[in-house]
């Protein structure tokens, strides 16, 4: 066997292994991708599930708050909740607002109306304000804000009632 029948037997050598690897990387990279598709839907699969059993047992909550069988953690759950609505209401005095007793959105402290829904603020100590019907003014320049034809607050956005006097918006 001459220098050329060598080279060549081992050229071909060469090209069967490189083969032999591109088929096994091939096989490698369709088996880690089919794991992770497989990794992907169990994933899925299981937040579904506890989606659901979180949907059951907070409907169980909500219906049988009484349940004899689960009073220590609906216990457990109610002083957590009471804990929640405490740090809320902290978080808001930090914020200077308030949540409204009716659609729960953030109003200013200093608003006497909620300019999401318009209903009355509570405040233990002050009367509720009277409710009145108004337009709205603005000007040209789109920066500037509208302010109520009723009190001359200017109005927040996307108010739909003056957070000052509760007059209805109009636009």
């Amino acid at each position: 066997m001459g220098f050329k029948e060598t080279v060549l037997g081992f050229a071909g050598k060469v090209g069967d292994a490189v083969d032999k690897g591109v088929k096994t990387s091939k096989e490698s990279y369709n088996k880690m991708a089919e794991k992770s598709r497989i990794n992907k839907e169990m994933k899925q699969l299981t937040a579904d599930v506890t989606d659901i059993l979180t949907s059951v047992g907070r409907r169980l909550y909500t219906e049988n708050p009484e349940n004899e069988m689960f009073a220590v953690v609906f216990s457990e759950v109610k002083t957590k909740e009471e804990q929640i609505a405490s740090l809320k209401q902290q978080l808001n005095a930090l914020d200077g607002v308030i949540a409204c007793s009716a659609c729960g959105e953030s109003v200013p402290q200093t608003a006497n109306v909620c300019p999401n829904c318009g209903t009355p603020v509570e405040r233990p100590a002050e009367p509720e304000p009277e409710v009145m019907v108004g337009e709205v003014i603005s000007t040209e320049n789109e920066a500037s804000p509208a302010f109520c034809t009723v009190c001359g607050t200017p109005l927040e956005p996307d108010a739909k009632f003056c957070k000052s006097c509760g007059a209805k918006i109009t636009k």
